[in-house]
C-alpha cells in the first residue's frame, strides 16, 4: 500500500498527464498477462486506458496484449519481447484510441508487434528512450490528428515502421531519430494540407537503412533551418503534390547515399530543393 501511494505521489509531482487509469502494471507484477500484476486486478481490455510503471515490465512472447491507450512511466522499461525459439512475438494492439495511443516517458523496447489503428492524436508519442528491433514490426494505420510517430527524445529504429493513411504527419523527429541498417520505414496515403511524411524539426535525422514515400499530399521530406539529417543509403520518394525533399538545414548525403524522387505534381512541383550546408 505504500509503494502504491508513492507511485501515485510521483506521478502526480511529475505532471504526466491527468487522466484517470482503469488499470496500472508494474505494481503488483511485472508480467502484463498476469492478472495479479495489475491494479485492479484482471487483465486489461481494449477499453482500458493503461500505466505501465515500476523497474521493469513486459509482454511476453505468444502474448496478444489489448488496450485503448498506454502510457510508460518515467524510469520505467517496457519490453515488448521478440521472438523466442518457435514462439511467436509479443504483440501490442491499440484500436479508436480518443487521444495518443502510447504516451512514453521510460524505455520503450519494441521486439514484437505493435498494431494501432484509427488513433484520434498522434500514434506514438515519445519523450524519453524508444528502441526497436531488427524483425520488429510497427503498424499505424489510420490517424486523425499529428503525427504517427512524434519523437522528441531518442528513437532508434532496425525494424520496420509500416505508418498509412495519415490524415497529418508521418514521423515528427525534435529530437534524434537514427533508421539503423535493417531499418526499414514506409509512409504512405497522407490527405491533408499538412501531409509530411517525414517531417526534422531542428533535430538530428540519421538514415542507414531504407526510407520508401509515397501518395504524400504535400512534403515527402521537410526539415527547417536547424535540422541536420544524415543520409547513407536509400530514400525513395514516388506521388508527391509539392518537394519530394525540401531541406533548408545541413543535409549530407554519403558517396553510398541514393535519393530517388519521382511524380512530383501541384503548385510547387521541386523534386529536391536545399537551402544551405547540403554535401553529397
Amino acid at each position: 500500500m505504500i509503494r502504491l501511494l508513492i507511485i501515485f505521489l510521483f506521478i502526480s509531482c511529475t505532471n504526466i498527464v491527468s487522466a484517470q487509469y482503469d488499470k496500472i502494471l508494474g505494481v503488483q507484477g511485472i508480467d502484463w498477462h498476469d492478472p495479479a500484476a495489475w491494479f485492479p486486478a484482471g487483465l486489461p481490455t481494449a477499453s482500458d486506458s493503461v500505466l505501465v510503471t515500476g523497474g521493469y515490465c513486459f509482454i511476453s512472447p505468444d502474448s496478444v496484449a489489448h488496450a485503448l491507450h498506454v502510457t510508460i512511466a518515467p524510469f520505467t522499461e517496457f519490453e515488448i519481447m521478440r521472438v523466442l525459439a518457435n514462439n511467436n512475438p509479443g504483440r501490442l494492439i491499440i484500436e479508436n484510441a480518443p487521444d495518443n495511443s502510447i504516451m512514453n516517458y521510460g524505455t520503450l523496447t519494441q521486439g514484437g508487434r505493435i498494431t494501432i489503428r484509427e488513433s484520434t492524436h498522434s500514434a506514438i508519442v515519445n519523450m524519453h528512450r524508444m528502441i526497436t528491433l531488427e524483425k520488429s514490426k510497427i503498424l499505424v494505420d489510420s490517424i486523425s490528428n499529428g503525427a504517427a510517430i512524434e519523437n522528441m527524445g531518442y528513437f532508434e529504429n532496425d525494424g520496420t515502421l509500416d505508418l498509412t493513411r495519415l490524415h497529418g504527419r508521418g514521423i515528427e523527429n525534435r529530437d534524434t531519430f537514427i533508421n539503423l541498417l535493417n531499418g526499414l520505414v514506409e509512409i504512405s496515403h497522407t490527405h491533408s494540407i499538412e501531409g509530411i511524411a517525414l517531417y526534422n524539426r531542428a533535430a538530428y535525422l540519421q538514415n542507414q537503412g531504407k526510407v520508401v514515400i509515397d501518395m504524400i499530399s504535400h512534403y515527402g521530406v521537410f526539415g527547417d533551418n536547424k535540422s541536420s539529417l544524415i543520409k547513407e543509403d536509400t530514400i525513395s520518394i514516388n506521388h508527391i503534390s509539392n518537394f519530394g525533399v525540401y531541406f533548408d538545414g545541413a543535409f549530407v548525403n554519403n558517396p553510398q547515399g541514393y535519393i530517388s524522387v519521382n511524380n512530383v505534381s501541384g503548385e510547387n512541383k521541386y523534386g529536391v530543393l536545399f537551402g544551405e550546408n547540403f554535401d553529397g
